[in-house]
């Protein structure tokens, strides 16, 4: 069977879609919702990111984690345990986005605070790393009389980026926005976020590194390679000589029309309902 014959015989069960797709890359990290949606955001984004990386925690398991083990410069928690029903209102103070960094290391996952403002080449490098970056931004929100504005600090989780769309949890919600509005301002009903207050960066990430939702693939595979998403996989670009591609995804799998495999290598492709397994 010529190689030809080989890739329709294989792709015979999947969905595929002809198209040109651009660069891109998703990572799974659930989105959190909390009770205190304006003080909690720190506890929000190291539950994401412990999250993501396989540890099961509640938003409150992480607050509990600031009461014991860190000194609040801000607030005392108090003596009552963060994850008691209903929430003690000791628990429920401003922010400690100062000691993310030291939270995610009670979670094994070792971060950095980097000041610089937020550039899209460290996002698209530490996603394709397959580590979520947290966003240190400035909010401002429309005073109660209407008047502007009334200022403060927030923190979401980047997940991904598309091109230069960059896609991030923030209120327990997946929202998308252009890199350059993100630094200058995000409008998102009342707030206007920026982005430039810097970022918690991964920098030892435990293992195994979790599958994505959706991958966008450029660059040239030059080495035999099992690619997996949960959704969809799209590919744009070439297989080198003498090697065997497994692509295995959840919903569909997109080649861009000049997509073609050379003499002695082979694609294997398959859709599933377990395609990270």
């Amino acid at each position: 069977m010529n190689n030809k014959a080989k890739i329709l015989s294989l792709l015979l069960f999947i969905m595929i879609s002809i198209t040109s797709p651009g660069q891109m890359k998703e990572l799974d990290v659930p989105g959190v919702s909390s009770p205190a949606e304006n003080n909690w955001c720190w506890a929000r984004v190291v539950t994401e990111v412990s999250n993501y990386f396989g540890n099961n925690r509640q938003i409150c398991e992480i607050v509990e984690s600031a009461r014991v083990n860190l000194i609040n410069p801000y607030k005392d928690r108090g003596s009552v345990n963060c994850c008691s029903v209903p929430y003690p209102d000791s628990c429920l103070g401003p922010e400690w986005s100062s000691n993310i960094d030291n939270l995610l290391s009670f979670e094994s996952i070792q971060a950095s605070y980097n000041s610089g403002d937020l550039q899209l080449s460290s996002v698209i490098f530490s996603i394709e790393d397959d580590r979520p970056i947290i966003a240190h931004v400035t909010a401002q929100r429309l005073k109660d009389d209407g008047t502007c504005c009334r200022t403060a600090g927030h923190v979401m989780t980047i997940k991904g980026y598309n091109c230069e769309d960059l896609i991030y949890n923030d209120y327990g919600s997946t929202y998308i926005t252009s890199y350059a509005d993100a630094i200058a301002y995000e409008c998102m009903g009342r707030y206007n976020w920026q982005w430039t207050r810097g970022s918690t960066q991964i920098t030892s990430p435990p293992n195994p590194i979790p599958c994505p939702i959706s991958l966008g693939i450029i660059e040239n595979i030059t080495s035999s390679s099992d690619i997996k998403a949960k959704s969809e996989i799209t590919i744009s670009s070439q297989i080198g000589n003498n090697i065997t591609v497994n692509l295995k995804a959840g919903s569909s799998i997109i080649l861009d029309n000049n997509f073609s495999i050379p003499l002695g290598s082979s694609l294997l492709a398959e859709t599933s309902s377990n395609p990270c397994q």
